[in-house]
């Protein structure tokens, strides 16, 4: 990760977003390599299971603890689920993080067809799911698989035409290791 970092300075990025992990140990390492060689704001994105949890088994609440105390500048979730299954994870993330949720869901739970891979939700759909993410104080969004240009200027869009809630964040004390 340190040798990434080193690279991205050296060819002028403007952040370091750190993404699709599943294991909180390999998103701790890659936010140290990250901290301790550059200032760059640092944004760490977990990727989900329909159980709520990374598949090692990290749940949403231990990330946005554990991520939040390394001091991350965002934290939140994407890829490998659609926003309206990512609904249950979002409502813990913006409980416990005490930085700025980030959301970047796919467009749906990906299937075959044809030898394609097709994605089932709309614009629209997809659109009206970030609504709900803004209401719970999700500040950041963005897409990923099988979403297009077109979802980000609609959700860009309606972005422009609200503003942020507040997240209800629960105040806690607590030590946290890799599942619990």
């Amino acid at each position: 990760y340190k040798e990434q970092v080193l690279i991205g300075i050296k060819e002028g990025v403007d952040l370091v977003l750190i993404e699709t992990i599943s294991d909180l140990y390999e998103a701790k390492a890659a936010i140290l390599a990250a901290k301790e060689n550059s200032d760059l704001p640092v944004i760490c994105t977990m990727t989900f299971e329909e159980d709520g949890k990374t598949f090692i088994g990290t749940s949403a609440k231990n990330c946005a603890i554990t991520l939040s105390s390394l001091k991350v500048d965002a934290l939140g979730a994407n890829c490998s689920l659609g926003p309206k299954e990512l609904m249950p994870i979002v409502n813990d993330l913006v409980s416990y993080s005490k930085v700025p949720v980030i959301i970047q869901a796919n467009a749906g739970l990906p299937r075959e067809e044809d030898g394609s891979t097709v994605y089932d939700i709309t614009i629209e759909e997809y659109t009206n799911e970030i609504k709900k993410m803004v209401d719970k104080g999700v500040r950041i969004f963005g897409g990923c698989c099988g979403t297009t240009p077109e979802f980000i200027k609609s959700i860009r869009k309606y972005l422009d035409t609200t503003q942020p809630k507040e997240p209800n964040y629960i105040n806690h004390s607590c030590a946290t290791s890799a599942t619990k």
